[in-house]
């Protein structure tokens, strides 16, 4: 299978590394939308089909995710968008609730 991965760049354009395979396990990604890295350079990812951030340290391995399907609370239906503040709280757009989760 192909996509369904990270890829890191130089600002050069030269490929650093790449992370992720299609899944559902912790790890792996689904239709993977938007990129964010915290102040420690964790890399969180939104993986859209999963419902859910995952988040990876910055040689890409996997650290912890959280998030799941539903309109409750703490969980996603459409998650497209991912920030970090200046206080390193993340912030996730879902789009299937038409909201700014924080």
């Amino acid at each position: 299978l192909h996509g369904h991965r990270i890829q890191v760049f130089s600002p050069k354009g030269t490929l650093l590394m790449k992370f992720g395979s299609q899944g559902t396990v912790d790890g792996k990604l689904n239709a993977p939308r938007n990129v964010t890295v915290d102040k420690q350079g964790n890399i969180l990812v939104v993986d859209k089909d999963n419902y859910r951030i995952q988040l990876y340290d910055a040689s890409g391995n996997f650290l912890r995710k959280f998030g799941s399907k539903g309109s409750n609370d703490g969980q996603f239906q459409v998650p497209v968008g991912v920030a970090v503040d200046n206080q390193n709280n993340i912030i996730v757009v879902d789009s299937g609730v038409h909201s700014c989760l924080l």
